[in-house]
């Protein structure tokens, strides 16, 4: 009668391994319910990212409203395609001496992708500058961050001023009827300490 509470070693083997396939089978769905838990939580961060995002273009949008330039539905598609209204610091008039004045001609054809603007000038913070733009083509004329949206018709011109009251480099861009975006002359707006130093 001995023998028969004796497990033999086969079985002992399979109840071990019954127990052990139990504790991972266990480990899995506890890792599984973690994994559910960093998926739900990301979603959830995702859609609490996505939802300010859009709170704030909602906000920048009712702040900042895009002006249409005239009654023109060319221009008007132009300033809401393209441009928000500059700081009103930047605004000059053309009463304003200008530190620098510039001309500039919109080319007939497209430049090639990376093409960096051939007219370039240096001024200093809060000068106030003056853009001449011919152009062969209908679109407007702005210096980003710096002017207002300024139409300009085919074999037009149109002259504008704005005062550089940041720092840093500011292209001119041509925004084409046809799509186009084309940068035609840059300035590059030293800080104002650097034209103290001279």
């Amino acid at each position: 009668m001995a023998y028969v509470s004796e497990i033999p070693a086969d079985a002992a083997r399979l109840a071990f391994d019954a127990r052990s396939n139990s504790t991972n089978m266990h480990l899995s769905i506890e890792s599984s319910s973690s994994r559910t838990r960093l998926v739900r939580r990301a979603i959830a961060a995702a859609t609490l990212a996505s939802t300010a995002l859009a709170a704030g273009i909602a906000w920048i949008a009712l702040e900042h409203p895009v002006q249409p330039l005239s009654a023109s539905p060319k221009e008007a598609w132009l300033a809401a395609q393209f441009c928000l209204p500059p700081p009103e610091a930047a605004h000059a008039t053309p009463q304003d001496a200008a530190n620098l004045a510039m001309s500039v001609g919109v080319s007939s054809t497209d430049p090639r992708v990376g093409d960096m603007a051939p007219t370039r000038a240096t001024v200093h913070q809060h000068d106030v500058v003056r853009v001449s733009v011919a152009s062969p083509r209908d679109g407007a004329v702005t210096v980003h961050g710096l002017s207002d949206l300024h139409p300009i018709s085919a074999d037009g011109h149109v002259t504008f001023e704005f005062r550089a009251i940041y720092s840093g480099r500011f292209p001119v861009h041509f925004h084409g009827m046809d799509g186009s975006h084309i940068e035609i002359a840059a300035f590059e707006v030293m800080p104002a300490t650097v034209a103290l130093l001279k």
